[in-house]
């Protein structure tokens, strides 16, 4: 039902919260992940869910909008990361997403390499 899903959706935000909150006046360098933020990065259903391909997801959304992956691969970074992808980063991805063969099960990697990194869990 709806408002079971509203209060999963909840419970979600509410850990995520007490996982990633921090104080806004602690300089950018001195923000360090720690394990259990990459563990519930790495094994969340809330963020396997968000990252999926299919569906009404973020990531669907892009897939649709750009039929071209050097768009799509963009329009994820600054989603994920809120920057544009280097040109080696762009390369990496490109190849990545030939060798894969899917272009949705590669979307989702990307995206949950990019939930993942070390640069993510500094953002603000």
């Amino acid at each position: 039902s709806n408002n079971m899903m509203s209060r999963r959706r909840s419970a979600g935000r509410t850990l995520f919260l007490a996982l990633f909150g921090f104080d806004p006046s602690t300089p950018q360098e001195d923000i360090k992940g720690n394990v259990p933020q990459a563990l519930y990065l790495m094994n969340s259903p809330l963020i396997h869910a968000m990252i999926r391909a299919g569906g009404n997801t973020r990531l669907a959304t892009i897939l649709r909008k750009h039929p071209g992956d050097d768009d799509a691969i963009a329009e994820v970074y600054l989603l994920v990361l809120s920057r544009e992808p280097s040109a080696s980063e762009r390369k990496i991805c490109r190849e990545y997403i030939t060798e894969v063969g899917h272009r949705g099960e590669a979307f989702e990697d990307l995206m949950w390499s990019l939930v993942n990194s070390s640069e993510f869990l500094s953002r603000r």
